[in-house]
């Protein structure tokens, strides 16, 4: 079938589809567009309900050979503790205590342990110096806010103080 000038009918049935396509690729794009933009509203609407519910923190984990595994941006309930954080990020892979007295002792980061020698150490970077300070509070009693950045990280017992992550 070979179209040409001297059968009129088939251009017009050839431009009319043409036509058709044309209105139904810009109603599908007008569609999917609107669809788009509500979706972002939507999302946009649950990010800030979720920001008041939740911290954004940072948390490191050095294994003192190393091996340092960063996680950034880990949304954490308000009024999270770091042990509380540290169960969300590593799973099953906390080994810890509780002790009355004391409360959380952390013996091990994803299978890796403390021993005599070495224990895993909380850090918080300290904005104002610039620098990573040594914890002076445990793991089950330091509560977490937004934007904080906390280190947890195997260090050996000689030298004292620890050297920072």
């Amino acid at each position: 079938m070979e179209l040409t000038t001297s059968n009129p009918s088939r251009w017009k049935i050839l431009t009319l589809g043409l036509a058709a396509a044309l209105t139904v690729s810009a109603g599908l794009t007008s569609y999917f567009y609107q669809r788009n933009v509500f979706l972002d509203s939507e999302y946009q609407t649950l990010r800030e309900q979720l920001q008041q519910v939740s911290n954004e923190v940072d948390l490191l984990i050095d294994y003192g050979n190393g091996t340092r595994s960063w996680h950034n941006g880990t949304r954490i309930p308000v009024g999270a503790t770091l042990f509380n954080a540290t169960l969300q990020i590593v799973a099953g892979g906390l080994d810890y205590s509780i002790h009355p007295q004391f409360g959380v002792f952390v013996n091990g980061i994803n299978g890796l342990k403390g021993d005599p020698s070495r224990f895993w150490s909380i850090w918080k970077w300290d904005r104002g110096s610039n620098r990573w300070m040594l914890s002076e509070v445990g793991a089950s009693e330091l509560r977490l806010h937004d934007d904080d950045a906390i280190a947890w990280k195997l260090v050996s017992m000689d030298p004292r103080p620890p050297k920072p992550p």
